[in-house]
């Protein structure tokens, strides 16, 4: 029940939030692991993950190892 409320309090914040300046993206790094670009290809959160999403508004969501959440534009961990 706990990870049903977290998920659809994720998944409003995710549509209530403000669009963010210009757009980030998920991409894969040389060390085989997803982080985040920016429109000019420069990495704004350094590969770290197992998988990541495009950010959409604020968030991305994201996974490493056995957690999985969002990843805030300010490169906050939100744990689901």
């Amino acid at each position: 029940m706990k990870k049903l409320l977290c998920g659809i309090l994720c998944l409003l914040m995710l549509l209530g939030c403000a669009s963010a300046e210009g757009y980030w993206y998920a991409a894969k790094g040389d060390n085989g692991l997803w982080g985040h670009i920016d429109e000019m290809g420069n990495w704004v959160i350094p590969p770290k993950f197992d998988s990541a999403g495009d950010f959409r508004g604020n968030y991305a969501w994201i996974q490493q190892g056995d957690r999985e959440g969002f990843a805030k534009l300010c490169c906050c961990w939100m744990r689901m």
